[in-house]
């Protein structure tokens, strides 16, 4: 059974044709190294002088189309830290809950919101209580505030006396 991945679904590769990509590895110099299960890779103090994309002299197109989505990944994850950020730094549960479902409203930009983490992983994400966050939604569904059903959120009219520090 072969688990190795495509290059193809690797978002770094997207773009790329696979005639370019095969270039592209060799230019870079890449290398396919396996590991056994438990095996440690890297220590945090080891010196790892080939981690990256590499210049190459020559001006190959596949060079920029990898360059781009290089950058494109990393803005994409610096918005999620900065996305998580804004939803950690609010004081209550129930804060904390309405800015996350908020900013899936803006990323989805429907009513009815589908969150993709169940609710052990969104009370992770959040850094709160599992059963604290559940009491909390339960009470905003009380209040008018959303309605859920499973994963999907639905945001109602949001009444400010409800939602201390709302602006």
């Amino acid at each position: 059974m072969n688990n190795e991945i495509s290059y193809n679904d690797v978002a770094l590769f997207e773009n790329i044709k696979e005639a370019d990509l095969d270039k592209l590895l060799v230019c870079i110099r890449s290398f396919k190294k396996e590991f056994k299960k438990g095996q440690t890779i890297y220590m945090e103090t080891d010196n790892i002088p080939y981690v990256g994309i590499v210049s190459c002299p020559n001006a190959c197109g596949f060079h920029a189309q990898i360059a781009t989505n290089l950058f494109h990944l990393l803005g994409t994850k610096n918005q999620k830290f900065l996305n998580k950020i804004e939803v950690l730094s609010k004081g209550s549960i129930r804060e904390k809950l309405l800015a996350y479902i908020s900013q899936l409203a803006q990323e989805q930009n429907i009513k009815y919101v589908n969150s993709p983490l169940s609710r052990v992983a969104l009370a992770e994400y959040l850094s709160v209580n599992r059963s604290a966050m559940i009491r909390e939604l339960s009470k905003m569904r009380d209040d008018g505030i959303i309605d859920f059903d499973k994963d999907t959120f639905i945001v109602k009219e949001i009444n400010k006396s409800k939602v201390p520090s709302l602006p």
